[in-house]
């Protein structure tokens, strides 16, 4: 994913609720770029026009750069979306939108372990006839 979609990471991928995902970077870079922007300066535009509620959350950020460029074509079906790289992409804002944070990532694949594990647990009993 990081070699298809990012040249340079030029955001701040530190935040108050933790480190960003992959896909969140990839993401706003990706849609700041189409904005004729850099992620960095994206980020404080953000920044500077959000409460500081709004702007710790990485989602957020992550929306706000998908509508930024999503919003500059008035057609009611936005051109891009006919190419299979920007579906790409929107499929990625999805899944960053879904996991803003690493930490995020670590723990759905805790529970992921755990469903199976449960999973398993119940069922591997063989049926009481």
């Amino acid at each position: 994913m990081e070699d298809i979609f990012m040249a340079e990471q030029t955001l701040q991928s530190r935040t108050p609720n933790g480190m960003l995902s992959l896909a969140a970077i990839v993401s706003i870079e990706q849609f700041s770029r189409m904005n004729g922007l850099t992620g960095q300066k994206m980020q404080k535009i953000f920044r500077a026009l959000v409460p500081e509620s709004l702007y710790n959350d990485a989602r957020n950020l992550v929306e706000y750069c998908c509508f930024r460029f999503l919003s500059r074509d008035n057609a009611d079906l936005h051109p891009s979306l006919k190419e299979p790289a920007f579906q790409r992409l929107i499929f990625i804002t999805m899944v960053a939108w879904e996991n803003p944070y690493l930490e995020e990532l670590v723990n759905a694949s805790e529970k992921a372990s755990f469903q199976v594990h449960f999973y398993h647990h119940l069922f591997a009993k063989p049926p009481i006839q």
